[in-house]
């Protein structure tokens, strides 16, 4: 039976920047061990935005880094993979959720719109790729979506993705959610026969209340 020890340790900063800027930052370290073998990992997300106030529907542009360790493979004692900690991790690689937060890499810009009180747009375009060419590509389970082959990938480009999603709430009780999202598979994903692009589309309406005693 393997034995597993592992901590991982957290450090999250938020705060403002000149000129109206404001910074959201994450930073994860994993030590511990795996039976025999030494558990080394990290993972970070670092996102800057800024709103502009005097603007129409008040728009908040942001753009975002995320980054999770991978196992290069180059130690056989040691496991480099990130554990990302939770069961799914939603809207974390775009809508189609199709990524979970290890070994991988994104550049993210994202936008925010308020036309009414009621009513908020969001549009983002991402851009996704492995961390290490030599450790699988992952999805949000922890499950493994490609494994690499025994020289690794050629590539560490997993695709883009670009998708929109509206929020509509009626009288504070009725709240209508719909997004739509496509994935353009990257050189990664077409030479491990998975190269077909994927379009996700959701509606939803939730009715909301309180219990008050």
């Amino acid at each position: 039976m393997a034995i597993v020890r592992f901590s991982t340790y957290e450090l999250k900063r938020r705060g403002r920047l000149p000129a109206g800027f404001g910074y959201d930052i994450l930073g994860d370290l994993q030590r511990g061990s795996y039976s025999n073998d030494s558990i080394h990992a990290g993972a970070g997300i670092v996102k800057v935005a800024h709103i502009f106030d005097s603007l129409p529907w008040k728009p908040r542009l942001g753009g975002e880094y995320d980054y999770a360790t991978g196992n290069p493979h180059q130690n056989p004692n040691r496991i480099s993979t990130y554990d990302q900690q939770h069961p799914s991790d939603y809207n974390a690689f775009g809508l189609f959720d199709l990524f979970g937060f290890q070994n991988i890499k994104e550049q993210r810009v994202n936008l925010n719109l308020g036309p009414t009180k009621n009513l908020s747009l969001l549009l983002q375009e991402e851009a996704i790729g492995v961390s290490s060419r030599f450790d699988s590509v992952y999805d949000g389970a922890a499950g493994v979506v490609v494994k690499p082959p025994s020289h690794g990938f050629a590539t560490n480009r997993i695709g883009d993705g670009i998708d929109a999603s509206a929020k509509y709430v009626f009288h504070d009780y009725w709240v209508v959610n719909a997004g739509v999202g496509h994935f353009f598979p990257g050189s990664l994903m077409s030479a491990n026969h998975h190269g077909a692009p994927l379009t996700y589309s959701y509606f939803g309406i939730t009715y909301r209340f309180s219990v008050r005693k």
